[in-house]
């Protein structure tokens, strides 16, 4: 083995002892203690209720072509088109979670 070989070795196994040594993690001291990540209680979940108030619209409508209203004898009448809307409001108030 040369002069040459012998040192490419040693700087191959030097980097590699030096690369192990980066890439194992921290260490911790043997004299201190390990502090571990704090715990939090899990969260309580909202008990789900249905007591409120609610409103709500609604809309909609129909339209046809002539001779809409068609039966067995021919047709009866001529167009049909008109709309329809409503307001709804209240209050519900749930007794407990089963009812």
């Amino acid at each position: 083995m040369t002069l040459e070989n012998s040192m490419n070795s040693r700087k191959m196994m030097s980097a590699l002892i030096l690369a192990g040594a980066l890439a194992t993690g921290v260490a911790h001291a043997a004299d201190l203690p390990y502090k571990a990540a704090p715990t939090y209680p899990a969260p309580v979940s909202p008990v789900f209720s249905w007591t409120g108030f609610y409103a709500g619209l609604n809309l909609g409508g129909g339209f046809s072509a002539a001779n809409a209203f068609n039966s067995y004898l021919g047709p009866v009448g001529g167009r049909a088109d008109g709309g329809l809307g409503g307001l709804q409001a209240g209050y519900n108030y749930q007794l407990s979670p089963s009812l």
